[in-house]
């Protein structure tokens, strides 16, 4: 990262959240901001809008308008398992103290958050948090189908993003009052996909891979492997 000015749009995110005005509305309509580097976006986390938004907002005036905007957009005529499992977690943490649904240790702190590696390809976190308890990050990934080896390279490929842009992450960190104590010694990787009798996968569990494999049914019942 070059400097601090790519978190300006998370702080402007963060500050129309916890604004009392917008608040009520925000939770009627199961809305929420979502930061990134360059702009940030109004996002439906509601069954019936799952991951819809209004994106390349700039300021707070655009994000109080974008309210209306995305109350007239049209939901998604075909079904969209892997939004709407990401829609649902997130809706669970804002309306519990940004706790996640599968570890009240763990705050949810952003999503879909897209940064470049070192072949400067854009690499997308559907999911960052932040572990209390083991004082580690969380790079969190869902998959609507059992993909194993893509899941393990999204998360070890944004782990690799995480431990070269530590300036960056810690500042983001402490938007939300976090301090990161143990550095970024380790990350804390998460993998979330559909129920199955061959779970848990002993692949995960390797010394090299160490992701902590999560897995759920329809009715989005989490089982923590």
């Amino acid at each position: 990262m070059e400097n601090m000015k790519e978190l300006q749009f998370f702080k402007i995110a963060k500050e129309l959240n916890e604004d009392k005005e917008l608040h009520n509305e925000l939770v009627k309509n199961e809305f929420h901001f979502r930061g990134s580097i360059n702009s940030f976006s109004l996002v439906s986390v509601s069954s019936q809008k799952p991951e819809l938004g209004i994106s390349n907002l700039k300021n707070k005036d655009e994000g109080e308008k974008a309210l209306d905007k995305l109350l007239l957009k049209e939901p998604p005529k075909r079904p969209t398992p892997e939004k709407s499992l990401q829609a649902w977690i997130i809706n669970k943490a804002i309306n519990n103290e940004d706790r996640l649904p599968f570890d009240q240790n763990i705050r949810f702190i952003t999503s879909e958050l897209a940064l470049k590696n070192d072949k400067d390809v854009r690499v997308v976190n559907d999911i960052l948090g932040y572990c209390e308890k083991d004082k580690q990050i969380c790079v969190i990934e869902l998959k609507s189908k059992r993909l194993m080896q893509e899941l393990i390279n999204q998360v070890k490929d944004f782990e690799d993003i995480i431990l070269k842009n530590q300036t960056f992450f810690t500042e983001l960190l402490s938007l939300y009052d976090i301090k990161n104590y143990n550095g970024f010694q380790k990350v804390k990787k998460i993998i979330i996909w559909p129920h199955a009798e061959t779970s848990p996968k002993e692949e995960f569990k390797k010394e090299d891979v160490d992701i902590l494999e999560i897995t759920y049914r329809e009715s989005y019942e989490l089982t923590v492997h």
